[in-house]
This record gives structure tokens, C-alpha cells and sequence, in this order.
């Protein structure tokens, strides 16, 4: 007997803003709600939480701008559909 899996897939943005004046980069996701969450605890819980939602975080992006700058990581993700054989 074989069965079938089905998937969903997400992909989420996570952006980063750079600043070479103070040497650091600033990180930003927006969650299924439209919070902007921009502490990297907060990003981390999010993440942890679409884990326990039973997402599961298969691929990460990064995209650059035209200086060769990452300034967005898309972040693809997949569970088992609910209910589908």
C-alpha cells in the first residue's frame, strides 16, 4: 500500500538593512498577521513557532542588491497537508 503525501509550501521574507556607518545589520520579518517583528528573539520564537505548526524550514535564499549586498533571505518552508492521502 503506498500513500501519497501531499505539501504545502510558505515563503517567508526576512529583509536586512545594513548600516556600514555602524557596522551592523538590522533584521526584519513580517508574520501572517502584518507584525513587523525586528528583535532577533522575536524573529527566533517565530520561527519556532511555524515549527511547532509543523512547517519545516527547507530552504533559505539570500537576494542582493546591485552592489552584491544581501538585503533579503526568502525562507522556504513546507509541512504535510492536514487530511490529504
Amino acid at each position: 500500500m503506498t500513500t501519497d503525501k501531499k505539501f504545502e509550501y510558505k515563503i517567508q521574507i526576512l529583509e536586512v538593512h545594513l548600516s556600514p556607518i555602524l557596522s551592523l545589520a538590522r533584521w526584519q520579518i513580517t508574520d501572517e498577521e502584518g507584525k513587523r517583528l525586528k528583535e532577533f528573539n522575536e524573529i527566533s520564537e517565530y520561527i519556532n513557532h511555524l515549527g511547532e505548526e509543523g512547517w519545516e524550514l527547507v530552504a533559505g535564499v539570500g537576494g542582493s542588491d546591485q552592489h552584491g549586498l544581501i538585503t533579503k533571505v526568502l525562507m522556504f518552508f513546507k509541512r504535510e497537508k492536514k487530511g490529504a492521502v
